[in-house]
Order: C-alpha cells, then structure tokens, then sequence
C-alpha cells in the first residue's frame, strides 16, 4: 500500500516539474492586454503593451514595447520601450531604445551595441558593448557597470561609483551635478557648455517624450478596460462625410465649453456645475490628442498603406506620429488645435451620439411590442 501511494505521488511530482515549452512563433505578433506576460520566441517583429508587460520570451526582431511597467527578462534583437517605470534584465543582441520615468538596467543586463534613453531616473548596472547616449535629470552608474565605448549624457546630476569602467570617453554638461568616484576606471572625460538654447530645446524634448509615453500608457489602459473602443472609432470614420461633422462639434466644444463654464463660476447657482464642466473638458481635452494619434494612425495603416495591424499597435504608432508634427516650428500649434477638434468631436461621437442611437432603438422596440399586443388583442 505505500509503495502504490509513493508511486502515485512520484508520478504527479513528475508531472507537476514537467516544463511547459514555448511556442515559436514564425511571423509578426502582436498582443495587448492589462497585463501581459510574453513567455515565447518570436522570429520576427513584435508588438507588446500593457499596463504590466513581462518579457519572459525572445524576439529574433524589433520589439515594441509600451506600458506603465515593463519588465524586459528575456532576448531581443532590437528594442523600442516605452514605459513608467522600465527595467532591463535581459540581453539585446544589437541596440536598444527607451523612454520612460525610471529606467533601470540590472547588473545581468547585456547590450551588445548602443544604448538611447531618455527617463527622468536612469540607473545603469551591467554591459554595454559600444556607446550610451542618455539624457536625464538623475543619472547613476552604478559598480561594475561596464560601458566598451562612449556613454555622452546630458544631466542635472551625475553619479558615477567605484568599480565602473568606461572604455571610451565620458561626456557631459558642465553645469551637471557630479560624484564621479576616483576608484572608477575612465579612459577620457570632457565637458561641454550647454547654451540656453540647448538647454531650453533638451527640456522640451524631453517633456514631449514623457507626454508621449504617457499617452501611449493611457491609451494602452484605456484599450484593456475598453476593449472595443478603437472598433467604435473605426467605425466612425468609416463614412468620410462624417469628418466635416465631427470637426465641426469639435469646434463647438473647443470654443463654447470655456465659455460657459465660465459663465456657471460667475452665477451663484452655478458655480459647483462650473467647477464640474471644467474638470470634464481638461479630460477631454487630454484624451482628444490620444485619440486622434489612433486616428490619425488608422487612416495610414488602414485606408492609405491598407494593411491590417494590431489596433493598439496602430494607436501607439499614431500618437508617436502626432506628437512627431507638433514639434514641427510653426505649424505644431495649428496641428495641436486640429487634433483637440477631432478628438473632441469623437469623444462626442462615442458619447452621445451612441446614447441617442440606443434611445432611438429602445423607442423603436417599444412601438414594435405595442403593435404586437394590439394586434394579439
């Protein structure tokens, strides 16, 4: 009877450690959820976001990375990561790309060529092969880190340990703060004078790259609460006589809702309506460039390029593309404007218009009924 018993357990620990093989997967994927953990090897490009993205897996090709969390532990050929807070764990075959508010590269991560980063927070801990060029209000290098080539920084404030090797040369501003270790090995160090014009043009990169990792996550989460709203957009802009429609209420609300909240603050009745109103139209506001980046990427991938993408992928592309043309001297602000009109002419689509649409149906249906039972009777 015990040995039955230690063979029955014996049998199920053996299934219990049984290790669940990966998928290979042989053309372009793309997933996107809440969260979302990639545990397989693709050969080719993928597309990855989510409010947690878990790279377990390999990507032999480009990865596109968004999310408030990305955790990169597996292989890429090359990486484009968007995210909150971004730690790197794994190894990139060739370079790297990432923007984010705290990046972080562990003491196991190996980049076998270069490195671009932009974060508020930047903490490098592992290898890079061949040059880092970092922007960033706090950059820490931490011992043992080991950078083959050049690392050329741009940042308010440098800390470099002991332990830390740096083949090339180390450039950077010279007004940055500095705690550049004597214990550390560095072939070459300079500095450079940056202007205010630099200075003034660095800081409104950075702030447009942080705008756009934060709306690439916004719209990322939105996607996984609603999961059909990039269905009902699309489906709004079927009809190409709607965009005059659209801009036209975007118009509207641009111009009128300020006005009128403005008008409930000054009554004395009105002012917690006021209040109320101004609060929706910042929102609106804030979501109506969102939602013309998906937009504005639906009409390049779907009716220009015709070719089918996953609808986050295309709404990350989108927003990247937007921001992209606001920079643009002289013609950003008039492409800012446009974007508010159309996004909050959609928002009213999707709204109201949807609302009127299940009132008239609900109307309809009552009348059918009604007609059913006098007829019965």
């Amino acid at each position: 009877m015990k040995k039955r018993i230690f063979g029955i357990l014996l049998i199920m620990s053996l299934l219990l450690v049984t290790p669940v093989h990966a998928k290979d997967i042989n053309h372009f994927y793309a997933n996107a959820g809440k969260n979302i953990t990639f545990e397989d090897k693709v050969i080719g490009d993928s597309a990855l976001a989510g409010n947690l993205v878990d790279i377990l897996g390999n990507i032999d090709g480009i990865g596109f990375i968004a999310g408030s969390t990305v955790n990169v532990n597996g292989n890429m050929e090359y990486g484009f990561v968007a995210g909150k807070d971004v730690t790197v764990n794994g190894n990139i075959q060739k370079s790297i790309y990432i923007a984010g508010s705290n990046i972080q590269f562990s003491k196991n991560a190996k980049i076998n060529r270069d490195v671009f980063a932009v974060a508020d927070t930047i903490t490098l801990e592992g290898t890079i092969n061949r040059d880092a060029s970092i922007g960033a209000s706090e950059l820490i290098i931490k011992k043992g880190s080991k950078i083959e080539g050049n690392l050329d920084t741009n940042a308010d404030k440098i800390t470099v340990e002991e332990g830390v090797t740096i083949s090339g040369t180390l450039k950077y501003n010279e007004n940055a703060k500095t705690d550049i270790s004597k214990e550390a090995t560095i072939k070459n160090a300079e500095t450079y004078k940056q202007t205010e014009t630099n200075q003034d043009n660095t800081t409104n990169y950075n702030g447009a790259i942080i705008s756009t990792i934060n709306a690439i996550v916004v719209f990322v989460v939105i996607t996984a609460i609603f999961s059909n709203t990039t269905s009902k957009i699309t489906k709004i802009y079927e009809d190409n006589k709607k965009y005059l429609k659209i801009a036209s209420v975007g118009l509207l609300i641009l111009c009128c809702a300020p006005i009128i909240s403005l008008f409930l603050l000054v009554s004395s009745l009105g002012i917690s309506l006021g209040f109320i109103l101004i609060a929706i139209y910042i929102i609106g506001l804030y979501l109506s460039q969102i939602f013309t980046g998906f937009i504005l990427g639906d009409a390049i991938f779907n009716k220009l390029i015709k070719k089918e993408l996953n609808a986050v992928l295309v709404g990350i592309i989108g927003i990247v593309i937007l921001k992209l043309l606001m920079l643009i001297p002289h013609i950003g602000g008039l492409i800012t404007i446009i974007s508010l009109i159309f996004g909050l002419g959609t928002i009213y689509e999707l709204v109201f218009v949807k609302e009127k649409k299940q009132n008239k149906e609900k109307v309809i249906e009552a009348k059918i009924k009604e007609k059913s039972k006098t007829k019965k009777n």
